[in-house]
C-alpha cells in the first residue's frame, strides 16, 4: 500500500459521480446514440453478463465489502434486483475482476515479478485497477479462495468505468490475433458515446449560456469543433477526444 497512487487524486473522486458516470456511459447513452458497436451484445458475448448486471453486481459487492474482505454470498432482498444480481452474475464479475498475489506482482513488475523493483513498486500503475479483489491462497484467518479488497474504491471503479478497459482490451487482443494491430472497434464507436456524454454535461450550463452542438446545428463542410458555449461576447469552443495516455507515459 506504499504506492504513490494511494495518496493522490484517483482515490479522491466522489463515489456518486463514479457510479453515475458508469451508468450514463454504458447504459443510458448507448441506448440513445445506438453506436455501431453494440455494448450490450458484446458484453454478454465476451463476459457472459449484461452491462447493467455487470455494474449492479460490482456495486453490490462494493457495498457489502466489509473490513477489506469480499462477501460474495449475497442475499438479494430488493425485488427489482433479484433477476439482476444473482450468484451467476457475481461469478461473472469476479472472473474479470480478481487475481492472485502473483498476478498482482506480475502486473506491476512484469516477468521478473519475484524481484522487488523500487521504481515500479512505487510509481507504476496500480494493478488494483485491473484486479481490485485478490484471491486468498494462504492465510491463517481467511478461507482459501476467499477474496480481500485492500482498496474498495478500485472495486467500484472496476464495476463502472472499468467496463471501458475490459471492452477496449478485449477488442485490441482480438485485432492483434487477427493480424490487424491498431484496430479497435469498441474505441472507434465509444467516441460517439463520449461526445454525447460531454454534450450532456455542457447542457447543464446556466440559462445565460447558449450551448451549440456544432455538428447538429450547423451543416457545413470541413472540420469544426464539437460544441460552443456562448455568454455575452465570450465564446468557448470544445473539441472532444478520447485519446488515452500510454502506460509508459503515465508511469515513467
Amino acid at each position: 500500500m506504499g504506492r504513490i497512487a494511494q495518496v493522490q487524486f484517483p482515490l479522491q473522486q466522489d463515489r456518486r459521480e463514479t457510479i453515475g458516470r458508469g451508468y450514463v456511459l454504458f447504459v443510458e447513452l448507448p441506448e440513445i446514440e445506438r453506436p455501431l458497436y453494440n455494448f450490450e451484445e458484446k458484453t454478454r458475448t465476451y463476459f457472459g453478463i449484461s452491462v447493467f448486471q455487470y455494474i449492479a453486481s460490482g456495486i453490490a459487492l462494493w457495498i457489502t465489502c466489509s473490513a477489506g474482505v469480499l462477501k460474495h454470498n449475497l442475499k438479494v432482498e430488493v425485488d427489482a434486483l433479484r433477476g439482476v444480481v444473482t450468484n451467476e452474475t457475481i461469478k461473472a464479475f469476479l472472473r474479470v475482476s480478481t487475481g492472485t498475489p502473483e498476478d498482482y506482482r506480475r502486473l506491476v513488475r512484469g516477468s521478473e515479478w519475484r524481484e522487488p523493483n523500487k521504481l515500479r513498486d512505487i510509481y507504476g500503475l496500480d494493478a488494483f485497477v485491473q484486479i481490485p479483489a485478490i484471491r486468498v491462497q494462504r492465510s491463517l484467518r481467511l478461507e482459501k479462495d476467499s477474496y480481500v479488497v485492500p482498496q474498495p474504491f478500485y472495486l467500484l471503479q472496476k464495476a463502472t468505468i472499468g467496463l471501458f478497459y475490459l471492452l477496449a482490451d478485449k477488442e485490441r487482443h482480438l485485432a492483434e490475433a487477427s493480424g490487424a494491430p491498431g484496430r479497435n472497434d469498441f474505441r472507434d464507436s465509444f467516441g460517439t458515446v463520449f461526445r454525447a456524454y460531454v454534450g450532456k454535461h455542457l447542457s447543464l450550463a446556466s440559462n445565460s449560456v447558449f450551448v451549440i452542438d456544432l455538428d447538429k446545428d450547423f451543416v457545413t463542410q470541413g472540420k469544426k469543433p464539437d460544441f460552443a458555449l456562448i455568454e455575452g461576447d465570450v465564446c468557448i469552443l470544445f473539441e472532444v477526444k478520447t485519446t488515452l495516455a500510454t502506460l509508459n507515459s503515465r508511469t515513467v
